[in-house]
């Protein structure tokens, strides 16, 4: 049973029975569940998507970011097959430079703990588009709680999110050769994701009547809150509510897949054992991403 979006899988079916994929945030699947909810098999992957199974074997082939495991070494990612041992695509981008990459087999630009790149080609306008939607969606909402009106807000939080999405992808795609460090790189990005976007939507604002003149202040300010949202993107600094949780909001700089994404580290307490933890639910575990093997269904995830 597959969903709307791409590569989403829900269930598998073959001589052993209906299995249940549980996914991560960029669509790799964890793990397998049986019809009662049990787990019976799970992955793990490094950051470019080599696959470790563990527990009872299968025959899936839905694997990292939810495409296919050929068997072979390679997944098959429609317009060309990826080597996650290679860390690159083996074929070049059918659309040579103009999938926005000058490296011609890089797998997502080279960011696969951020993008996926699900038909191998062009990583960067799944990122755009993402951009876009999620900037539509503040952008919407904080129209709404403001009293404006919500069409315009989500689209200039949309010409926003696209165009700041592109600008900062420049600047990394620059400041990586040129020998910038992470975090200067992460600040630069993100502060000309936010100047350039605020740029983009104060014009089309120009354009259409709404304003008379450009004020660079809106921007530089757009580009701050964007340069302090980056910093903070790249130390992974986590914010301690009590020794039992923990929230990183922008996850952590760590070569754990998992760790990279948004998450949170709670502590289970055994109610039987007053003061101790229950197995697999320490204060370590990724959350929602990680599973364990004492985990009995996907809501220990939580």
């Amino acid at each position: 049973m597959t969903g709307l979006a791409t590569d989403e899988t829900f269930t598998r079916t073959d001589s052993t029975g209906t299995s249940t994929l549980l996914p991560d945030a960029l669509g790799s699947t964890t793990a397998l569940t049986d019809s009662s909810g049990t787990i019976q098999t799970q992955y793990t992957y490094d950051p470019f998507g080599n696959a470790t199974p563990s527990g009872a074997a299968n025959a899936n082939s839905y694997q990292f970011t939810g495409r296919e495991n050929d068997g072979t070494g390679l997944d098959y990612y429609r317009a060309r097959y990826y080597s996650p041992t290679l860390q690159r695509f083996i074929s070049e981008d059918p659309l040579g430079f103009g999938g926005g990459d000058p490296n011609l087999y890089a797998y997502a630009g080279n960011d696969p703990i951020d993008l996926t790149d699900p038909s191998g080609e062009c990583p960067i306008c799944a990122a755009v588009v993402a951009g876009a939607l999620i900037g539509a969606g503040v952008g919407g909402v904080s129209a709404w709680l403001s009293g404006g009106n919500v069409l315009r807000g989500a689209g200039e939080g949309a010409l926003a999110g696209g165009v700041g999405v592109l600008a900062g992808a420049a600047v990394l795609a620059v400041a990586g050769p040129v020998g910038v460090g992470a975090t200067a790189a992460a600040i630069a990005s993100a502060f000309t994701a936010g100047a350039v976007g605020d740029t983009a939507v104060q014009g089309a604002d120009i354009v259409l009547g709404a304003r008379k003149s450009f004020d660079p202040g809106e921007a530089v300010l757009s580009g701050a809150i964007g340069a302090v949202t980056g910093g903070w993107y790249e130390s992974g600094w986590e914010i301690k509510i009590n020794s039992n949780l923990r929230i990183a909001p922008f996850g952590n700089r760590t070569d754990n897949p998992t760790g990279e994404l948004p998450h949170y580290h709670r502590r289970g307490l055994d109610p039987s054992n007053p003061g101790a933890t229950s197995p697999g639910q320490g204060i370590g575990r990724h959350r929602p991403w990680d599973t364990r093997t004492p985990d009995t269904s996907f809501w220990n995830r939580f």
